[in-house]
């Protein structure tokens, strides 16, 4: 129920996001975010978990980095004179680690892509900064979810299972 005043810690001690916040994140995510992981193919056993937030709103992608006190906002440059502005908001690191547990009950449709994730951060130690090296023997578990990670966000995916 989304009465409940309790407060989740995200930016700082004092500072903290209702459940009604969360809530209203976790719907913005499921809508116009991206939860995934990428990896660098030349070192092999280098992952960076992210999640982000693309919009033509300046205000709500201003808003959600205000909530979440941290990560980068920037506007990317428009390809078309008459397309609008588009500004993205990326977290990544030990505030995606604290984040993704507590919108999770939340989300709909990047559920199966947050429960990966966060299997992803919990096998690269409580520090988790923008990247990770990898040990020998946790690489081969890390590249199957993040392969299962990258087909669940597949565009096709998704309309194959919206087929009537």
């Amino acid at each position: 129920m989304l009465t409940d005043t309790t407060r989740f810690k995200i930016r700082t001690d004092e500072e903290t996001m209702t459940r009604e916040e969360l809530a209203y994140l976790a719907g913005v995510i499921d809508g116009e975010g991206t939860i995934s992981v990428t990896s660098d193919r030349a070192c092999g056993s280098l992952f960076a978990c992210y999640l982000s937030i693309g919009n033509t709103s300046y205000e709500l992608i201003s808003r959600i980095k205000d909530w979440i006190g941290s990560g980068s906002f920037q506007e990317k440059k428009v390809k078309k004179n008459y397309y609008k502005p588009y500004y993205v908001f990326t977290l990544r690191g030990d505030k995606l680690r604290s984040l993704l547990p507590q919108i999770q009950e939340f989300l709909v449709v990047k559920k199966p892509q947050a429960k990966l994730l966060g299997e992803l951060l919990s096998l690269t130690g409580q520090h988790l900064k923008f990247y990770q090296r990898l040990h020998p023997d946790m690489f081969k578990t890390c590249q199957r979810l993040s392969l299962e990670l990258h087909q669940l966000n597949q565009k096709t995916n998704k309309l194959k299972e919206t087929k009537i």
